[in-house]
């Protein structure tokens, strides 16, 4: 997870963006001037509904901000990993997915009731490494 604030002069503006990588790739980007500028199709902050979203992609442009990853982040260190795991936040879903207390049989009994593209994604990840330790790979 990265988040860097982006200055642009006498502006003041301290928009920013998150990102989440995996292996080094980016997986997910949370541009904040995506999502707060009237222009964006979240300016409202409303959550994108399941057949509204561009296939194959995680997190849709303008969906989360810099500030949201923040928020995630502050919950799992002051909040129940387990009780963020039924967040009605997805970012935060995510980042308690990620968190190595959680196990593979919670995530697996989570799986099927996952609708947001990131968190399911990051349930597979966490899985499929859970796999590969125990093959000894």
């Amino acid at each position: 997870m990265h988040s860097t604030k982006y200055s642009s002069g006498r502006s003041g503006c301290q928009c920013g963006r998150g990102w989440i990588t995996v292996d080094g790739v980016e997986v997910a980007g949370l541009n904040t001037a995506e999502a707060w500028f009237p222009q964006s199709p979240f300016y409202d902050r409303c959550p994108v509904a399941h057949d509204e979203r561009t296939p194959g992609m995680l997190v849709e442009k303008g969906e989360f901000t810099r500030f949201d990853l923040h928020d995630a982040c502050w919950a799992l260190l002051h909040e129940n990993v387990h009780t963020l795991l039924s967040d009605e936040r997805p970012l935060v879903r995510t980042i308690a997915v990620l968190n190595e207390r959680v196990g593979a049989t919670r995530l697996k009994r989570m799986r099927p009731s996952e609708a947001h593209p990131l968190v399911l994604a990051m349930i597979d990840l966490r899985l499929q490494v859970a796999v590969s330790a125990d093959a000894g790979v």
